[in-house]
């Protein structure tokens, strides 16, 4: 599928033109080599991929541009206050992943609070001066 295609082209390249995207394409092992609009068209479709943050001319994965910074800056408060305090097995599970060197996944029912534990993960790996990928 083009779509497919083209997101190995910018998950490798990072961000590409339309026209980028075309020359990679005719040097690839696609054997139909798609118009400017039809690249336009995959692009527009589905939210895969977004606009470049250097310019609307090129393209990137969505959430993936190397131009945009999507990293919370290092001095923004991330305080808990008016949060729900956690339950007995979310600070069970936060010891867990303590254990597993700041490593691990949480199961859970929808609602039951995942969201939480990942937050007062993430405040002590910041305060203590790391980072966190969400």
């Amino acid at each position: 599928m083009l779509s497919d295609v083209v997101a190995l082209i910018l998950a490798s390249e990072g961000c590409c033109t339309i026209d980028e995207l075309g020359e990679a394409l005719s040097s690839s092992l696609v054997s139909a080599h798609p118009t400017h609009d039809a690249l336009l068209a995959v692009l527009g479709d589905g939210g895969l991929f977004e606009p470049c943050a250097v310019g609307s001319e090129a393209w990137s994965l969505t959430g993936h541009c190397p131009h945009r910074s999507h990293a919370i800056p290092v001095d923004a408060s991330l305080g808990l206050e008016g949060f729900p305090s956690m339950f007995g097995w979310q600070r069970e599970a936060l010891e867990a992943w303590h254990a597993a060197g700041s490593r691990g996944l949480i199961e859970a029912v929808t609602g039951a609070g995942k969201s939480l534990v990942a937050l007062h993960a993430i405040r002590e790996i910041v305060a203590q001066g790391g980072r966190a990928l969400v």
